[in-house]
């Protein structure tokens, strides 16, 4: 089964800069909020921070927590405390990921973003 979840970043910083630096994807702010509709065609990622728990990478959001899992699923790309958006087929509360961008640095607020960084490739199959 695969569920979409509405991705919604609260922006601190101005909302024109961080939609320049979205290009490609479909995003726009409503209330304040930055809102990930889509991510270069390939549909809505999951927004959350990266967690570690046990040898396993989670990224944990508003009403959901996934097991990142396939050769994206690194620390070296996003390791714990980065808020990244996420593509990937999804089942139960495992994330293969197809596609990963980071959006804050550790330890920063929500929504102190740094934009997003250029995305990681798409894992092939």
């Amino acid at each position: 089964m695969i569920t979409f979840v509405i991705a919604v970043v609260a922006v601190l910083g101005s909302p024109k800069e961080m939609l320049s630096r979205l290009e490609g994807h479909t995003a726009r702010i409503v209330d304040g909020d930055l809102v990930i509709e889509d991510v270069a065609g390939e549909g809505q990622p999951l927004i959350g921070v990266v967690e570690r728990r046990g040898r396993a990478l989670w990224v944990v959001g508003d009403g959901f927590a996934v097991e990142l899992r396939g050769p994206l699923a690194r620390p070296r790309i996003a390791g714990p405390g980065y808020r990244v958006w996420v593509l990937g087929a999804r089942r139960g509360d495992v994330l293969v990921a197809r596609r990963i961008g980071v959006i804050g640095a550790p330890g920063a607020a929500r929504g102190a973003a740094l934009g997003a960084a250029p995305s990681a490739a798409p894992a092939r199959d």
